[in-house]
């Protein structure tokens, strides 16, 4: 049956009988849990019960949750949610009857017994990871370790193969490498610690990469797999930021620091913005997204600021403030300085501006002795909100040293290097890294 509704590449294919919930009703049906070679999960189901799902998801939205074990009994199966994606019902008996449901949360497939064993070793499956210093090669095995794992990561048996299809762009998404995990501390999250590492891994390739199966091992014994539906987008070529010869240096001296911030920072969210920007074909769109990655990522700096006791007075108070004592000069009254300052405040826009977001970033000392501004730099807020406001990309603005002309490739690269020396500078990193704005290698300062 598979063969004849699928044309994708399978990664991983169980058969599996299960308890189908709904709000009011349930029932048991075989089915097929299918992974593809791009992470998504798919459960498939054939015949007489496909008429079933047609009548329970009359109602928009409906989903369910399954409790299931593989057919041969030898692993319960948790699926938590699962919503119908589509439904063929053929009478020609050449075609078969079949419902999909697509899954999003993570599925757990554990053997019987479990917590007998004692899992010392993890595989976890990555997609479009490609560590090679070119587009030939093979994959450039590396090492890092901490107090909590050991982790090696490798290339799939057809990564040669899977590599040629990304860059020919025949595929946009596919598992090409490993992590293979060796744990000292057996009490570490790892499906969130490798969920958080594939982000920074993802930022420093310039293309995301999802971790979207974990297999557990006790020795050889496969125990317990997590299929794993991340988020997953197209392969992006573009060049990388760090480059392979560096990327264990980088990943040891940086991901403590990455994970010190990820949440105050909403790192995951910046890097996920920077990196569709890489993808999008229309300039105009590609540097809104980058900028709208740098405005988050200013946001959450002014958040710590004011966290942290700064007192951040936006410039609309000043502004609203020095035009009701110019109303009440021609009015002749008189007003105490407390109410007028409260007066401001209720009248401004509360909110800083992104220029001003910029502003108090640039002047501390972290970020202040790293970017190495020039005044082109300052610009990315004028240019944003011309494109924001008119729908136009402007073809000039006027900005510090007057007028000047607007090449939207050459501010996206400029906003690129800024946006990467400002998350270096966060990350303390003091290797080099590629400039995309100059074409060449660099250090931060």
């Amino acid at each position: 049956m598979l063969s004849s509704i699928i044309n994708k590449e399978i990664f991983n294919c169980y058969a599996c009988i299960g308890t189908f919930s709904f709000k009011d009703k349930e029932f048991t049906s075989e089915f097929y849990l299918v992974q593809y070679n791009d992470g998504k999960i798919d459960l498939i189901i054939g015949g007489f019960f496909t008429f079933l799902f047609m009548e329970r998801f009359s109602v928009k939205d409906d989903y369910c949750s399954i409790s299931a074990k593989l057919l041969d009994e030898s692993a319960s199966v948790r699926i938590d949610e699962a919503v119908i994606a589509n439904i063929s019902v053929n009478s020609e008996n050449s075609k078969p009857t079949y419902a999909i449901l697509n899954v999003y949360n993570p599925i757990t497939i554990e053997s019987n017994n479990y917590e007998e064993f004692n899992h010392d070793t993890i595989l976890v499956y990555l997609t479009n990871f490609l560590n090679n210093p070119t587009s030939q090669g093979d994959f450039q095995k590396f090492n890092i370790e901490n107090n909590n794992y050991l982790i090696e990561f490798i290339g799939i048996h057809d990564y040669d193969e899977y590599k040629t299809l990304l860059y020919e762009r025949k595929e946009d998404v596919l598992i090409t490498s490993m992590a293979k995990i060796n744990l000292k501390n057996k009490d570490v999250d790892i499906v969130g610690e490798m969920d958080k590492l594939t982000y920074l891994i993802s930022y420093i390739n310039r293309t995301h990469i999802s971790p979207v199966c974990f297999n557990f091992y006790d020795k050889d014994h496969l125990i317990k797999s997590i299929l794993y539906p991340a988020l997953t987008t197209k392969f992006s070529n573009k060049e990388k930021l760090i480059e392979t010869n560096n990327i264990k240096y980088f990943i040891e001296k940086c991901y403590p620091i990455f994970l010190e911030n990820y949440q105050d920072f909403s790192l995951n969210i910046v890097i996920s913005i920077y990196l569709e920007s890489l993808l999008s074909n229309y300039v105009d769109s590609s540097y809104i997204l980058l900028v709208t990655s740098l405005e988050s990522f200013l946001l959450s700096h002014e958040d710590q600021c004011r966290k942290n006791g700064e007192i951040i007075n936006p410039s609309s108070i000043k502004r609203i403030k020095k035009d009701i004592v110019k109303f009440l000069d021609r009015k002749d009254y008189d007003i105490i300085e407390e109410d007028l300052e409260e007066l401001s405040k209720m009248l401004a826009y509360e909110n800083t501006t992104l220029g001003e977001k910029f502003s108090l970033l640039k002047n501390k000392d972290k970020f202040r002795s790293n970017l190495n501004l020039k005044a082109e730099d300052y610009d990315f807020p004028t240019i944003r909100n011309k494109i924001i406001h008119t729908g136009k990309v402007p073809k000039k603005i006027n900005s510090s040293k007057g007028e000047r002309k607007i090449n939207m490739a050459v501010e996206y690269n400029r906003t690129l290097f800024l946006l990467d020396k400002i998350i270096l500078s966060l990350l303390e990193y003091d290797g080099v890294f590629n400039d995309y704005l100059n074409q060449t290698q660099v250090r931060l300062g």
